[in-house]
This record gives structure tokens, sequence and C-alpha cells, in this order.
């Protein structure tokens, strides 16, 4: 979690001889007294390699040499900076067990015991060393360092108000250090695990002006950007990850990346987010590669890269088969071939999905999709029994999928009002959830449908103000076609306006380009009618806007071949 400098365990060792000493004595001390500063010299030099081979030579040669314990604890840490933490921890174990509690390097033994040990996921010995500085020896140098290491002992056992009160009396004990300011950025971390996500943002902001260090700064851009998302505030969010960027070389690089890619997906700003997680890719992690994969495979679909993004969707169902995003990304690849009517290549892959997930919520979600894919075959008996089944599960947001779905078939009768009222029923189990929201849309549309703009514009105006995403795309997209359907042209323009202003994507641009045509059309213009037809049919190529603008098209061309022919 943090980088601990080695100059923190550099002391000054004076190798004093007697005043009266044998000739033999004086050369013994005069070469170990050489053989200790070159193995200070490579250890500052950061080759904890060379550092290990040349204190165990040292040790061996001069076992009660005065500087034997500072050269054991070099060899201690670098067997630590080299990967060999067994080793290190039972070395340490034979120097604490040898070492007086009065010897001036007792405290820093016992730290480097408890860090050692926490570094290792050791925890219960971490602490047990750790508690043992504080008790013994309080006023130490390294009393601080040691409740530091008790905070991060706790965070790893999840006892995150515990650990924040460690991080309190450190910041408050050296109030204005570089460790104090640590341990208040530590103590914003524990207020984001607590999920106090507000309290952690206003915690976190007023400190950034004073934060000295460029990764302690980028450490808690990364904490406020996990803040802002946790509050759903993605644009906040967005901001802070960049910043944290900002730090060159920094080891929150990966954490920024990351966070901005997810940012800027949830804001819908595709281009940015594919390009974010590139570069995540390019650091070579293992870490959250499943969620970056998933993500941008969404991404580049929104973008209308279809096979690129079904390539990255089934990159991530092969590298993670058992992640639970796994089941999202081949529901999300059959949508893909159900939308371009491969209907046997969609039912294949549900179907092989239902294979690996028999029975639960994960069977529920397959079933909700199976079931929209019967409606597209206008097999309604089969989309409804299939729908009907799907809508027994406990899982709330399947189930509000499940009600959606069954409503969808009510719209296909033409039975609206029985559609609204299942919209409605999916709403209420669950009013904040995406799949209420996406509910709530369908029955301002479908309020359209049956000549109530004044309906539909109340519901759109809402879900456009508190929305994000895809979702308040729609209810914009919505709101266009209710003002048309009012003949408020005007007010159509302006959320146009609106949406342009917000840098939408490809696929919003040819749903927005169908509306332009409406509007185009109705002022006499046909030429840039058909042309916004055209970037329609292009850009949003799966939507409803795609396909009206295509009949649009067929249309329009249509009347001008008429006109043609009957010499007009």
């Amino acid at each position: 979690m943090r980088t601990l400098i080695v100059l923190f365990f550099i002391g000054a060792v004076i190798l004093n001889t007697p005043e009266v000493a044998s000739a033999s004595e004086a050369i013994s001390t005069e070469e170990s007294t050489a053989d200790y500063l070159a193995i200070q010299r490579v250890f500052l030099q950061e080759d904890f390699s060379e550092t290990n081979r040349l204190s165990e030579a040292f040790l061996s040669r001069y076992p009660d040499a005065p500087g034997a314990t500072r050269v054991a604890l070099w060899r201690i840490l670098s067997l630590d900076r080299i990967g060999e933490k067994q080793q290190a921890l039972a070395k340490i174990r034979l120097l604490m067990e040898r070492l007086p509690q009065t010897d001036a390097l007792w405290s820093e033994a016992v730290f480097w015991d408890g860090e050692i040990s926490r570094r290792s996921q050791e925890t219960a010995r971490a602490a047990r060393a750790y508690r043992r500085l504080l008790e013994k020896s309080a006023n130490s140098q390294w009393t601080s360092q040691a409740r530091m290491g008790l905070g991060l002992v706790c965070i790893q056992e999840q006892e995150f108000e515990k650990a924040q009160e460690h991080f309190r009396k450190v910041s408050t004990d050296r109030k204005a250090t570089p460790l104090g300011q640590e341990a208040q950025v530590l103590e914003g971390l524990c207020l984001l695990r607590l999920r106090k996500f507000q309290e952690a943002a206003s915690f976190l902001e007023p400190l950034m002006g004073s934060l000295q260090q460029a990764n302690l700064r980028a450490q808690a851009f990364c904490y406020l950007g996990e803040s802002f998302s946790g509050l759903k505030d993605f644009a906040q969010a967005l901001t802070h990850y960049r910043a944290a960027l900002e730090s060159t070389d920094s080891p929150w690089e990966a954490v920024a990346q990351f966070g901005v890619g997810w940012s800027a997906a949830e804001l819908n700003r595709c281009q940015e987010s594919v390009e974010a997680f590139d570069r995540y890719f390019s650091l070579r992690l293992k870490e959250r590669r499943a969620e970056a994969l998933f993500i941008q495979g969404r991404c580049l679909l929104q973008l209308g890269k279809e096979r690129e993004g079904i390539w990255r969707l089934k990159q991530m169902s092969s590298e993670f088969p058992g992640h639970p995003l796994a089941l999202e990304s081949g529901l999300i690849v059959s949508e893909r071939y159900r939308l371009e009517r491969r209907w046997d290549l969609a039912k294949q892959s549900l179907h092989a999905l239902l294979r690996q997930h028999p029975e639960g919520r994960r069977r529920a979600k397959v079933l909700v999709s199976l079931g929209r894919l019967a409606l597209d075959q206008t097999n309604v008996a089969e989309a409804r029994t299939v729908l009907q089944l799907a809508a027994k599960t406990d899982e709330l947001a399947v189930k509000q999928e499940a009600l959606s779905g069954l409503a969808e078939i009510q719209v296909f009768l033409g039975n609206f009002q029985a559609a609204e009222d299942l919209y409605e029923e999916a709403m209420w189990l669950d009013e904040e959830s995406a799949a209420a929201v996406a509910a709530a849309y369908r029955v301002a549309r479908l309020r359209l449908d049956m000549n109530d703009a004044n309906g539909a514009i109340a519901i759109l105006q809402r879900l456009e103000s508190t929305a994000q995403g895809r979702l308040k795309e729609d209810a914009q997209i919505g709101l266009v076609a209710a003002y048309l359907a009012q003949r408020k042209d005007m007010l159509a323009k302006e959320i146009i306006r609106k949406i342009y202003a917000e840098k939408p994507s490809q696929m919003m641009s040819g749903r927005v380009a169908y509306y332009e045509a409406l509007l185009t059309l109705g002022e006499g213009n046909e030429l840039l009618a058909s042309q916004f037809c055209r970037d329609a049919t292009l850009w949003a190529i799966h939507t409803e806007e795609g396909f009206e603008a295509k009949l649009l098209l067929i249309e329009m061309e249509g009347a001008k071949s008429q006109s043609v022919c009957s010499g007009h």
C-alpha cells in the first residue's frame, strides 16, 4: 500500500576500538569497518542480492562486530526485497530471540518484524509485533510507523473503523509530515471501505492542496475518483482519475487508467473509455482485466465496432469462464446476433449459456433473453411461457427484466394499457434500479403511442435529469420524439443542440440524425433529410431510429421515383 524509503532503516553505527588493543584486533576492526561500509553502499544502491551475499559473509566472519545487528537487519530487508519473505521472517525471528530490549536497534527490528509479516499476509504475527512496539517502546521514533502498520493490518482484516482510529492518531501526532499526510489519505480510504462516499469525498478534497508527494496525490485522487463513483457522479470521478494520471511513473497509474475507462463508459464517452483501457492493457496486469475487457467490449459495440466489440467479449468469456461477467458477455453477444436477426446464432449462444447455468438467477437471466428472441420471431406463446418462468426468480433485477419482457408481448399484441401495468409493476419492485429506469422510459414511449405526449414528456424530463449513460440518452431521444409529436420543433431542436454539446457517441449521433431528417423533411429539404437518414442507418444500425430511418429513406426514394416517372 505504501512505499517504505530505505533511508528509514539506515542508522549511524560507530565502530569504536579500545585504546589498548593488540595489532591483530586493530586489523580485524579495520577490516570489519571496511566490509560494513561496502555493505552499506550496495544496500543504499538497492542492490539487494549483493547486499544479501556480502551480509552473509560479514555475519559469518564478524558475528560479534559492533555493526553486526545493523548488517543482520540489512540482510533481512534485502531478503524481503528479493522475494525471499519466508527466509526474511525466519532470520528476523532468530534476531529477535537474541536481541535485548535495551539494544538501540530493538524498536526498529520489532517494526520490521511487523512490516515484513504484514506484507507476507501473516497479519496475526504483524499485529503482535506492532502492538509489542507500541507497548514496550511508546516513545520510539518507530512508534508512528508501527501504528500505521497496525492500521494497515486492520484494513487487511476489514476492520475499517479500528484502522481509521490508528490513522487519525498518526496524522495528529505527525501533523504536516509526509507520514501524517499518508495517514490522512488512508483515513479517507477507510471511509470509502465503509461506503461513506460523501464523507470520504468531503474529507479528502480539502487535503489535495497540501499533499507534498506526487505519488500520494495520485493515491488521493484515485480515492476521490472512487468516492464520486460511489455517489454516481461519474463526471467528477473522471476528473479526479485524470488528475491522478498527471503524476508520471506513479504506482497508481493502473488504478487511474481503469478509473478513467470505467467513468468514461458510465458517461457514455465510449471512445475515451476504449483508449483508456487500451493503455490499461499495455501495462500487462491481470488485476481487473476481466472487467476491463467487458467494459471495453460494450463500448466498442456502442461505437458501432461490432467485430472488435464481440471479439473482446468473447475473449473475456474465454479467459475468465468462471467470472460473473462471463454470463453478461455471452448475453450481450447473443443480443447482437438477435438485433442482426441472426436468430440461429443467438439461440445457439443462449442454449450454450443455459447448459453452463442450469439453475438460479443466472438461468433466469438467460430465459429473459430467450423470451425476447422468441417474441422477435413472433412466437408469442413460447415467449410468454419462457418469460413467466423467468419472472419466478427471487432476484429483483431479473424479475424486473422478465416483467418488462412480458410487457413487450402486450405491446406486440396491441394491449397498451396491459403493457403499461406490467412496466409499472416492474418499476415498483425497485424504483432506483436501472431496470426500473428502462421500464419508465418504455412507459413514456407507450404514452407517445397512445397520443399522450404530455404524460410522456413529464416522465422523460424526470429521466433526463436523473439518469446516466445510455438511459439518459434514451430519455433525450424520447423528448425529441415527444416534442415532434406535439409539433414543437423549436423545443426538439433545443434538445438536439444540448445532445451535441455533450459530445455524443457515434451511435447517439446516428439516432439523433433520424429526428433531424424528420425536421428537415418538414422544412422541405429532402436532400438533407436523405443524408441524415443515411447517417442514421450507418451509425445507429441496430436501433429503432436506424430502422425507421431506413424505412423513411425507402419511402423518400420511392416518392422521388414516382415523381420522375409521372414527369413531375
